[in-house]
């Protein structure tokens, strides 16, 4: 879940293109979410989750690092691609907050009617 954070970090922000940096933000970002869910009691304070997403954080960044490779670092560091890519992140740290929000029965039939169309798509 926390792999896009680790691609979106240093594209969006140029001080966040270290693998330090951008591990210390995904475990202090998933160590938050945790202690929200200790304390409003939403869910179970696991530390595998905090150790799980710190390596998705740092798993986004290598991929990161692979397409920075690839890519022209000029097309990487023009604005409006930066504006993009925090965009989608923001949109799908927000679907998430929201399914979260609204419970998981919601959730659950959102992840069904995706499901069949993922299966609708393989021709299942």
């Amino acid at each position: 879940m926390f792999m896009p954070l680790g691609m979106i970090l240093p594209i969006g922000f140029r001080y966040m293109q270290s693998w330090w940096k951008v591990s210390v933000t995904g475990f202090v970002i998933s160590a938050s979410v945790e202690l929200i869910q200790l304390i409003f009691h939403l869910g179970f304070f696991e530390f595998d989750d905090m150790f799980n997403n710190t390596l998705g954080t740092l798993m986004g960044y290598g991929v990161f690092v692979l397409l920075y490779g690839l890519c022209r670092k000029e097309w990487i560091e023009t604005k409006w691609v930066r504006r993009m890519l925090l965009a989608i992140w923001v949109a799908v740290v927000g679907f998430f907050i929201v399914a979260v929000w609204l419970g998981q029965p919601v959730f659950d039939q959102l992840f069904f009617v995706f499901q069949n169309i993922m299966y609708g798509l393989a021709g299942n």
